[in-house]
């Protein structure tokens, strides 16, 4: 099963952070630090009903058990310089499984999903939802886990600041993301 996969790759290659995450939850074998990106938005959110939770310091595989059917990714970790080969091997090991999606957004992590999950595949849904045409549409972005999307769009965009690889695909490369890039693309090709 695809979760019994991924999880003996995160402890193959002791990756030092694994999230497991359904659409509200996000279930780790550790507790996960205050700076978190969804800990953080909790914070400021205030007493609003629609916080993600968090199932810290239980074990995945009893964690399967309950969310198993509700988890949509996982997502890998790695902080330490000195184990980024091992982050590296563990997504090349799991890219190998053709029903698995791997991207990541930097090179100190990576996403695991289902294959065909994909911002380009959400952009496409969204855009046959409000009946859009795909000539219709900019996307912007900077790394691997933004190539879908960037390849969908009308106009794919990325970031100055963007990897090679993604520059070379899309139709225009704005500033990076500290100087302004999303804000200057919406001038050039929205506001004009």
């Amino acid at each position: 099963d695809q979760l019994d996969r991924i999880y003996d790759v995160i402890k193959k290659y002791d990756i030092n952070m694994a999230y497991f995450n359904t659409p509200n939850t996000v279930i780790s074998e550790k507790i996960v630090p205050e700076e978190h990106g969804y800990k953080v938005m909790n914070k400021m959110m205030g007493e609003s009903k629609e916080k993600v939770m968090f199932s810290e310091g239980i074990d995945f595989k009893e964690a399967f058990k309950t969310y198993g059917k509700h988890i949509l990714k996982a997502i890998c970790i790695e902080n330490d310089s000195n184990k980024l080969e091992d982050l590296f091997k563990a997504k090349e090991e799991l890219k190998k499984y053709e029903d698995l999606e791997v991207v990541s957004s930097s090179p100190s992590n990576f996403e695991v999903m289902n294959k065909g999950t994909s911002k380009g595949r959400a952009v496409k849904v969204l855009a046959d939802i409000l009946n859009i045409n795909r000539e219709e549409i900019m996307c912007l972005g900077d790394s691997e886990n933004d190539l879908s999307m960037i390849e969908f769009a009308g106009l794919g965009v990325a970031m100055g600041n963007a990897e090679e690889f993604l520059k070379e695909k899309a139709d225009y490369i704005t500033d990076t993301n500290e100087n302004d890039g999303v804000a200057k693309a919406i001038e050039k090709f929205v506001l004009d």
